[in-house]
């Protein structure tokens, strides 16, 4: 790589050596062009020159930085200040900061900070020592997303980020602070449908995670003390069994200090006892959360005016009531699409192998993971970003379908499918998501894919198929309307397990476009002249797909899958027939490839030699092909 490439614009590179001595990017490397450069384990040679030829760069991705590649803060800002285009920095340290050989390496500059008038988002992932140094020297007049994970501390030094978030402009009223497995998690912006701030600590025990989020809350000053509006809430997944018992209720009373002008407060549902309790204690004074105006549970009334009794009735006292509302889940979304979308999570947990962890459920019941079609897009291509050979993804839609006038011709009935309202997706290392489309309005009699909260089959293959490099796996589920081709596959089956002919009238130009070495397989409701049909207990074939799996267990193959859909569909009296589509031409006899873990001695499930083999087997790699061409994704916000 010691050459010139000018026509070079992308360049994503991963290394998953544990070896401490990292590869490294070759010295006399020159892309001029350069627009994208992401590298993970691989460090820049020369002290971060590269860059300074790469004037270019809008993404700039410097991730799981070792011992022998790392750069001081003003090393970085020293370069970064060389590039004026730039809008995505992403920097991951994935060692504990070493010590100095100069003190003034790690102290920031004093003035002037270097301006870096484009950067629109940053991301870190590191000791906070390594950030806070990092924001002192930079000015980002137009940073709109601040993404943070502080690794390696036991206790937090924010005081420059602070002013970063103060004179960047961030005005954040509203927060939410959650405990899970992982660690404890801050979020905070305008509102809860605009975060700025998203802060990650991980650690270990609750006890832990609870005091790193009171550290670095207090820590951040200014910012929580603007906050008006704020939740807590911890997931129990993971956590011990006795984790009600072990904790002192001066913790959370320590953690709500330095909310000080916060007026409406939201406690999880799991955290209703400790909350209580705490608030409980401190009824008599006005330290914690003074300007406390509403507190909302998610419990009946009468056991949440039970539980916070002593409380309401001192602020009561006090001169500062505090009105008390419940709230709890929603159960008559249109056509139970957030219950098919936990029950689906849930199956995939427990019936095929996927990690809890790894499943995440996007709704419009959380505030904080709103699922806007910019926020649907961005998690599809989240959900398939740095795919590899063998990786299985699960991807699960339930909700409305509408038809639209076909533009590419690639559809026989010169009409493409949108999807929209919720979606369910699952990867087996490390994400996965669900989203209902809020933005959709409905009122115009003429959509197209631009018309917002609609996602096109087109826009759909594009992202999620046509990444996915060879023996790549993805199943796709689709209970909704007009869903038959909704992820364009070219190949369709009947109820034998043969495959149907190809009725477009340029069969080689459409196997160009819709067909992919990965292993794709779409599974939909209905064909796509049809509506889908709802259960009183949620989405028929999620029904159907469910029924299906646990009675055929490991013996499941594709035409076994296919007629099970169809059988249940018949049983139940429901007008639909269930289509299977796939991204080449498969063996239906050959067992389903559901699980995020396949036998090694599996059969991939390809027919005998069809046209599409000839065109594959002359075509580039599609894991080449993809690396160059799809863009960073827009990771789904938690």
């Amino acid at each position: 790589m010691n050459n010139l490439f000018p026509r070079l614009g992308v360049l994503s590179l991963l290394s998953t050596t544990t070896e401490e001595m990292g590869l490294v990017l070759p010295e006399l490397l020159q892309a001029p062009n350069l627009y994208h450069l992401s590298l993970h384990g691989i460090g820049l040679s020369g002290g971060l020159s590269f860059l300074s030829s790469t004037i270019s760069l809008s993404t700039l991705s410097l991730t799981h930085i070792r011992d022998s590649c790392y750069f001081f803060p003003g090393q970085l800002v020293t370069q970064l200040q060389g590039l004026p285009q730039l809008e995505e920095l992403s920097i991951g340290i994935a060692i504990p900061i070493p010590p100095p050989s100069n003190e003034r390496e790690l102290l920031p500059a004093l003035i002037p900070r270097v301006i870096l008038p484009t950067l629109k988002r940053l991301t870190f992932r590191g000791e906070d020592i390594y950030l806070d140094n990092l924001v002192a020297q930079i000015n980002t007049p137009l940073l709109d997303r601040l993404n943070l994970t502080l690794l390696f501390d036991i206790a937090f030094t924010l005081m420059n980020l602070t002013e970063f978030i103060h004179r960047t402009g961030f005005g954040c009223l509203v927060a939410r602070v959650n405990f899970n497995k992982n660690g404890a998690s801050i979020d905070a912006g305008y509102s809860e449908r605009q975060r700025k701030l998203s802060l990650h600590v991980n650690c270990e025990s609750l006890e832990w995670k609870i005091d790193s989020a009171t550290q670095v809350c207090s820590a951040l000053g200014k910012v929580s003390s603007a906050v008006e509006e704020l939740t807590l809430d911890l997931d129990p997944g993971g956590m011990p069994s006795d984790w009600e018992n072990t904790l002192d209720r001066m913790l959370w009373q320590e953690l709500l200090l330095p909310f000080i002008g916060v007026k409406r407060l939201h406690i999880g549902s799991s955290l209703t006892l400790q909350l209580s309790q705490a608030l409980e204690s401190v009824a008599g004074g006005l330290a914690v959360l003074p300007e406390l105006q509403e507190l909302e549970v998610q419990l009946e009334i009468g056991h949440a005016k039970h539980a916070f009794s002593l409380f309401i009735g001192a602020r009561e006292s006090a001169g500062r009531p505090v009105h008390l509302t419940n709230r709890t889940k929603k159960r008559n979304a249109p056509m139970n699409c957030i219950e098919d979308a936990y029950g689906m999570a849930n199956f995939l947990h427990t019936n095929l192998g996927f990690a809890r962890d790894d499943i995440r459920v996007m709704t419009d019941e959380n505030p904080w993971d709103l699922p806007t079609k910019e926020n649907i897009l961005g998690g599809m291509r989240a959900l398939v970003y740095d795919a590899q050979p063998e990786d299985t993804f699960f991807f699960y839609f339930s909700g409305h379908g509408v038809q639209i006038k076909d533009t590419n011709g690639d559809d026989p009935d010169e009409l493409d499918e949108c999807s929209l309202l919720c979606l369910l997706g699952c990867l087996s290392n490390g994400i996965s998501l669900g989203i209902c489309a809020i933005d959709y309005i409905g009122n115009d009699p003429y959509p197209t894919d631009n018309t917002p909260g609609l996602v096109v089959d087109d826009v759909m293959h594009e992202i999620l198929v046509r990444p996915l490099p060879l023996h790549c796996r993805l199943i796709a589920m689709f209970d909704s309307c007009h869903s038959g081709t909704a992820l364009d596959l070219p190949y369709l089956y009947d109820s034998n397990g043969m495959v149907k002919p190809i009725a477009h009238p340029n069969k080689l130009w459409l196997l160009r476009l819709k067909a992919s070495g990965a292993h794709v397989v779409s599974l939909s409701i209905s064909r796509d002249s049809q509506g889908a049909f709802e259960t009183d207990r949620g989405g028929a074939l999620q029904r159907a797909f469910i029924e299906t799996v646990r009675t055929f267990g490991d013996t499941l193959t594709y035409k076994a899958l296919l007629r099970g859909l169809r059988d249940y569909m018949r049983r139940h009296g429901f007008p639909r027939r269930p289509q299977l589509s796939s991204s080449h031409e498969i063996d239906t006899d050959v067992l389903a490839l559901l699980a995020p873990t396949v036998p090694s001695n599996h059969p991939y499930p390809v027919a005998s030699h069809t046209m599409q083999d000839e065109f594959l087997s002359n075509a580039p790699s599609s894991s080449h092909v993809s690396r160059l061409a799809r863009p960073r994704p827009n990771f789904p916000e938690a």
